[in-house]
């Protein structure tokens, strides 16, 4: 449709054609459609050039040169020639310009590398040096622990409540063994492999073991005294209190009330023996210190004889020495260590009533059968001097079980 020009009041205007119209009105369709933006492809990455050699301004020779000259390190020498690499970046330094600046770096490291050397030689750089040194003195200052002691005792308690022991005067070699295989629990780590402080470790142990043995002694003889003496289940549980690692536990071994009951067999026929301590024949220390006099330990004198001055058996006299002796001759008349086996049975059951007559159980009916003297020594090939001589140790009543029995 075309609109006629017409003037109004003014200039005329012209109005174009519109024979469409420049928006286009459609009914809605039932479902739009958007296409997506069309995807920029992403961008190449750029390549990286390759890196072009450096060349050096300075001569490696020259940096190798300077670094022999002031006797530089090997970690100084690769400094050196990292600072060449540096100084010929790009346009580079002046070759003489590097080459000063190269020689001041030389000297500096050159001063630095001296004082170390200087260090080194007078000891105190070398720390592995210094702490051997005072390994070595704190030796001369060196003692045990009181949980090493403990250990120590606690393990030798053990060995001599063994139900299979019939040897206590060797007793320290079975406790130094025992010590070597389990050094880490026993906290020992520190004494093993040192040659003196092992030497120290076999004194040691050679005291506790004297010491435990004659605790264990001073323990049978109150067990059969006449106010302190107690059954042989009594004694048994006490010890095993006292010497066994873990107590007696619920279920203690037949064994060990065996090994008592010979123990206190023993005692009861060698009274004598039982208030005299052992003789103690421990190794000298020796002090290299010869201008420390007070320092060396006073050595005993030795006596000749039977009995020592101050009631001391002589070595090998005493009582657990005689206790060794009679198990190797009860070993070798049975022909068996066992001593819950059958070669031991008849004389061990002979043992345990006679222990139960002398010192009866409270909790049991008293045994009003009384063993005869002859099948007990028929049984028992034990001293008959000492149990006669008896009568200030055991009671009045045991003495004359003891006379009937022998």
């Amino acid at each position: 449709m075309n609109i006629p020009e017409q003037n109004i009041d003014g200039p005329s205007v012209a109005w174009p054609p519109h024979s469409t119209s420049n928006f286009l009105f459609s009914s809605p369709s039932p479902a739009h459609s958007f296409s997506p933006p069309p995807q920029t492809p992403a961008p190449r990455p750029l390549s990286t050039p390759a890196p072009q050699p450096i060349t050096s301004v300075i001569s490696p020779r020259f940096v190798d040169r300077l670094a022999n000259d002031f006797k530089l390190e090997p970690q100084q020498r690769t400094d050196l020639h990292t600072f060449v690499q540096l100084g010929s970046l790009g346009e580079g330094l002046s070759q003489a310009d590097l080459a000063t600046r190269i020689y001041i770096v030389a000297i500096l490291h050159g001063q630095t590398a001296e004082r170390k050397r200087a260090a080194s030689e007078q000891g105190v750089g070398d720390l592995a040096g210094l702490f051997n040194d005072l390994k070595i003195r704190l030796d001369e200052t060196f003692s045990f622990t009181k949980e090493q002691r403990g250990n120590i005792r606690g393990a030798a308690q053990d060995l001599i409540f063994q139900a299979t022991r019939t040897a206590f005067v060797t007793m320290h070699i079975d406790l130094d063994r025992a010590l070597r295989e389990d050094k880490v629990s026993m906290k020992l780590t520190n004494v093993f492999g040192s040659p003196s402080r092992e030497k120290m470790l076999a004194s040691l142990i050679r005291k506790t073991c004297s010491s435990v043995r004659n605790s264990f002694r001073q323990d049978l003889r109150a067990s059969i005294c006449d106010e302190t003496a107690c059954s042989l289940s009594e004694f048994t549980y006490a010890s095993a209190t006292k010497y066994k690692t873990g107590g007696p536990g619920l279920n203690l071994e037949i064994g060990f009330t065996i090994h008592n009951a010979l123990l206190r067999r023993f005692a009861v026929d060698n009274t004598s023996l039982l208030g005299v301590e052992e003789h103690e024949d421990d190794e000298e220390d020796i002090d290299l210190d010869d201008t420390n006099p007070s320092s060396r330990p006073t050595k005993k004198r030795k006596r000749s004889g039977q009995t020592h001055a101050g009631g001391r058996i002589a070595k090998g006299q005493d009582f657990w020495s005689q206790v060794d002796a009679f198990f190797v001759r009860m070993v070798s008349s049975f022909n068996s260590r066992n001593l819950t086996g059958p070669a031991w049975r008849d004389y061990v059951d002979q043992v345990l009533r006679n222990d139960d007559f002398l010192f009866p159980d409270p909790n049991k009916a008293q045994n009003t059968v009384v063993p005869t003297g002859q099948a007990d020594n028929q049984i028992l090939p034990v001293a008959q001097s000492t149990a006669a001589t008896s009568t200030t140790v055991v009671a009045g009543a045991v003495n004359s079980s003891l006379l009937a029995l022998v």
